[in-house]
């Protein structure tokens, strides 16, 4: 599993939404992964997409009724991943932290 940065977040989001959570740091370009994109992305490198999930449908999943207050940010993803073995790459670099096999 690893959390990444969703690719197609832009700073204009934030303007529809001034009381939305913001991330803390800017993001460099290009940082992240497109979900729509994401299986395909990994498959070469030897990942299975086991699941994609935001931000709301972990809120969904694990405060359906709000009771803890759980807000979705917006701009971050988990993704649970399975090593297939057949990739061309020992390392998937993920915001500077490897998944090693």
């Amino acid at each position: 599993m690893f959390s990444y940065f969703d690719r197609t977040f832009s700073a204009t989001r934030w303007s529809a939404a001034p009381d939305a959570p913001r991330p803390t740091a800017e993001l460099p370009a290009g940082a992240g992964f497109d979900p729509a994109t994401l299986e395909a992305e990994l498959q070469p490198l030897g990942y299975w997409l086991l699941e994609d999930s935001s931000d709301a449908d972990l809120v969904r999943r694990y405060d359906p009724t709000g009771a803890n207050g759980f807000v979705a940010g917006g701009f971050s993803r988990i993704a649970h991943v399975r090593v297939t073995g057949t990739g061309s790459a020992s390392t998937l670099q993920v915001r500077g932290s490897p998944l090693r096999h």
